[in-house]
């Protein structure tokens, strides 16, 4: 999946600002995804949001570096930001559909999340995780071993730094 880049850029009103910064991307060659822009000519400011992709492989702080010649050129205010997918631990049980159309949007990219491991306290849906090429973790849980559990499965969220927990039956 495509990292999307965001920049979001405040300055005083002035001609060339689209043209500076729609240079400034294609030169590090970038593809504009979205873009939007605002004057507010009571006040003399302009504001920009501007969505891309990056064709080669740059982060923010090399875009930020890169950008602050431009910047200082038109008094910009800006910051850059990546919209990367969150990594998410799916827990399941023994609902193989549930996972399945789980899957199926992460594979078509439109999960808004990157699976990162499956969970289970049932060891029923290893294959259909494996097929996926995706880590399972068998995490059987009863009322004795209840606590130990919770906290194997917070280290799990540490190991593969998960920002969401999916729970899917």
């Amino acid at each position: 999946m495509a990292q999307t880049f965001t920049l979001i850029l405040t300055c005083a009103q002035r001609p060339g600002i689209v043209h500076a910064v729609s240079s400034f991307l294609l030169q590090e060659n970038c593809d504009i995804a979205e873009h939007q822009q605002f004057d507010d000519t009571q006040n003399g400011a302009f504001f920009l949001r501007t969505s891309f992709v990056p064709l080669g492989d740059i982060d923010t702080a090399t875009l930020t570096s890169l950008f602050q010649e431009t910047a200082a050129e038109f008094g910009m205010n800006f910051e850059f930001s990546s919209e990367a997918p969150a990594p998410v631990i799916v827990m399941v049980s023994r609902m193989g559909h549930c996972l399945n159309d789980l899957l199926f949007g992460w594979r078509a990219k439109s999960l808004g999340g990157d699976i990162v491991a499956v969970v289970s306290n049932h060891p029923d849906l290893r294959p259909m995780a494996e097929a996926a090429d995706l880590p399972f973790i068998h995490l059987p849980v009863t009322p004795v071993t209840k606590p130990q559990a919770e906290l194997e499965l917070l280290q799990l969220l540490e190991r593969y730094d998960a920002d969401l927990v999916v729970l899917a039956r």
